[in-house]
């Protein structure tokens, strides 16, 4: 499958937050979600990075153009400054038929300690039966 890559990192704090919050990026590594048809179910993985200060607390949450959202999570970026998220997500089902096609994008939104949102991970995927 083809690989999509994109490596734009924002880096954002409204004037709502706390001047001291601590800088916070969010990288949208790529997905290896495919271009063409392919049987059902296909099975999508999106790869993140966040990045900041060692042992920041931080909570995000996956978001899909479709509207859909995962709960918050919050996690530490350890003694490295960074954290690794991956979401997985299944376009079709083997038994129903189910979400047999998604045109869109998933991003990672940093909700805490400040809301950051990374570029879109963009993907086409279609099921072929």
């Amino acid at each position: 499958m083809k690989h999509l890559v994109f490596t734009a990192i924002l880096l954002a704090m409204s004037n709502a937050q706390a001047a001291d919050a601590p800088p916070i990026a969010v990288e949208a590594i790529g997905n290896d979600g495919g271009t063409q048809p392919a049987p059902c179910p296909q099975h999508i993985t999106f790869n993140f990075r966040i990045t900041g200060p060692e042992n920041t607390e931080v909570t995000y949450r996956v978001v899909r153009s479709d509207g859909g959202k995962s709960a918050p999570v919050t996690a530490s970026l350890g003694s490295a400054g960074t954290l690794k998220v991956n979401n997985a997500m299944t376009v079709g089902s083997a038994k129903t038929q189910e979400m047999r096609a998604f045109d869109g994008w998933v991003k990672l939104e940093v909700i805490a300690p400040l809301n950051v949102v990374s570029a879109p991970s963009e993907v086409h995927m279609r099921c072929s039966s």
